[in-house]
């Protein structure tokens, strides 16, 4: 990604040649630069409470090692965000939310929370910890299987499994699950070691013909998805 003269990050239109890139992610596979989106970690015996009171999601039975989908909405039902809910153990959750929203959404929760100082509850906001990458297509397990010794399988790591393993050395999160209409993982990693892993990655999948797109190609494959 490249910086504004304003600080502000952007995201690559393309890397040159759009529609070549979608048909990587059709054919093959892609990867995208999803830093942006906004990440907080929660931890404490009443997260569960929590969560069930600032999403209209349940998330009692939710497993460890599984992730769904969810929305936030204010007091009078207006929705505020969407992303994504990680059960990463007992007592601790990773989420992601919109790029546009991360910083609104965890003023909203600390609000709630402050307002709520008998909730065992922790939350840290890990947005600038964390790079974060997407690679998808019908190759995308195999590619991703060349940089990590754990068992990401189709029984292993189904559609909305979550995981922490090590993806070329480093200690990750990924989340199994995709927003182009094509087998897709989702990779957290500390920022330091984003670049490595993104290298990693294009370099394990050349021979598979995988390609970084960019939101331009993104935007074509999800309105393919509708």
């Amino acid at each position: 990604m490249t910086a504004s003269s304003d600080s502000n990050w952007k995201r690559p239109e393309h890397y040159g040649d759009a529609h070549a890139e979608y048909t990587a992610v059709r054919k093959a596979a892609g990867i995208i630069d999803v830093s942006t989106l906004g990440k907080l970690e929660l931890r404490g015996k009443d997260v569960v409470k929590f969560l069930e009171f600032v999403y209209p999601n349940r998330f009692e039975k939710l497993a460890v090692g599984k992730l769904r989908y969810g929305v936030i909405c204010d007091e009078a039902g207006i929705l505020l965000d969407d992303g994504t809910i990680a059960r990463l153990g007992p007592e601790r959750f990773f989420l992601t939310t919109t790029t546009g929203n991360a910083d609104a959404i965890d003023s909203w929760f600390r609000s709630w929370l402050i307002r709520r100082p008998q909730w065992d509850v922790q939350l840290t906001n890990v947005s600038t910890g964390y790079a974060g990458m997407n690679i998808a297509g019908p190759k995308a397990r195999e590619v991703l299987a060349k940089v990590t010794t754990a068992d990401i399988s189709a029984k292993a790591m189904p559609y909305l499994a979550a995981a922490e393993i090590d993806i070329a050395g480093v200690p990750a999160i990924v989340l199994r699950l995709g927003f182009v209409g094509e087998l897709g993982f989702e990779i957290h990693v500390p920022t330091q070691y984003g670049l490595h892993v993104w290298n990693a990655l294009l370099a394990a999948g050349k021979n598979e013909g995988i390609k970084p797109f960019g939101v331009e190609a993104q935007r074509r494959l999800r309105l393919e998805k509708k």
